[in-house]
Order: C-alpha cells, then structure tokens, then sequence
C-alpha cells in the first residue's frame, strides 16, 4: 500500500499564506547548542499579496489551516486530528492596489488541522541515519523523511492519517491510499498529494 504526503499543488491559484508565530522553545543546551522548537497554538498567520481567494487548505509550510467542510469531513470520517485555533494577523507590508485577503480578516473561520497519530519508520529500509545525538539534554536529531519511507504493517495498523514519529515536531502529513481517495472525491481546494512511499506487508 502506498503512502502520500498531502501538501500544497506546485502550482498555488488562491491566497497564500505565511507562519508568523507563536513558537514554544526550549532553553539551548550548553552541550549540542540546540533547543527544541515547535509552534504552538494559535498558529497566527498572514496573508501573502497575490491573490484573495481562500482555499480549503492554507499551507504555512507543512501546517495547514483548513474551512469548516474540512473539519466537517475530518469529524464526519472520525480521523485521529485535533483542530486548534488560527488567527490572522495585519501584513507587515502594504502597498497600494495589491491584491490579497483584506485586513481586518471577515473571511471563513479557519483551524489548524493537527495529526494526532504518529507512525515510526523502519529505519533501516528508510535509510534514517541519527544526525545529532546529545548526551547532556537527550536531545537525538534524526533524518527528516517525507519520501522513500518504509513503515511496517504491524507499526501503523489502520491509521490513515498521520505524522512521522522520527519527523517529530514537524507537522508534515501522510495518508494511506485509500484516504486519498476520499480526499479527493471531496474536490477540497489547494491540496496536492505526492508519493511518500509504502506500508510494507
């Protein structure tokens, strides 16, 4: 069975977004001078000039905010998701007749939709190498995989959405094959599908 990683087409037709906060970090460690960062609820977004038609799925990297026929959707399918709430904030720049999502924002509530299952790799046939291991704060780094993954049948079980657990804390999405299918005979806008790799028997 195959896997995908949903994101946004390569070629983007609506408003566009940009992932401006808040992040939630950790104190750097002294050893391996890293900290641990992910956002954190709101996500808080701004709108891109461009465009001012909003889609069913806003990218911000690999989070996404999402209309109300998609939580609907999610909810309806009963799928292992949590939304959290998205708020708009005012462009840092604008310029005169550029067209994007006005401000203040009076457009459909959006959410951030958040894959609560994780999946581990096989690492071995995933090729996941450890690219930072820190024996002061525990910290262990390994290779972020979104393609020519390889997870066990017996890993995933009937999950159909999820997120990788050696990708932890990125938000990048996977879905099954049969998932996509639903996906798509929902006509959402602004999403995309590409080939991750496989659920091996």
């Amino acid at each position: 069975m195959k896997i995908y990683r949903i994101d946004e087409p390569r070629v983007v037709k609506f408003a566009r977004s940009s992932f401006v906060g808040s992040w939630w970090e950790s104190e750097i460690c002294p050893q391996c001078k890293t900290a641990a960062v992910r956002p954190i609820s709101p996500l808080l977004i701004e709108w891109e000039p461009g465009c001012d038609e909003i889609p069913d799925f806003s990218w911000c990297s690999y989070a996404c905010a999402v209309k109300s026929r998609v939580v609907k959707f999610v909810r309806e399918q009963k799928l292992p998701c949590r939304f959290r709430r998205t708020e708009v904030v005012p462009p840092a720049n604008v310029r005169k007749r550029e067209i994007r999502v006005a401000f203040p924002y009076t457009g459909p509530i959006l959410k951030w939709l958040y894959a609560t299952s994780l999946a581990p790799l096989n690492e071995k046939l995933s090729r996941v190498k450890v690219e930072l291991s820190c024996d002061m704060c525990g910290r262990v780094d390994k290779t972020f995989k979104y393609r020519g993954i390889v997870i066990d049948r017996n890993a995933i079980g009937s999950i159909e959405i999820f997120r990788i657990t050696q990708n932890e804390p990125s938000d990048a999405t996977f879905v099954t094959e049969s998932l996509k299918r639903l996906l798509e005979a929902q006509n959402f806008t602004n999403l995309a599908f590409y080939e991750a790799g496989m659920v091996r028997p």
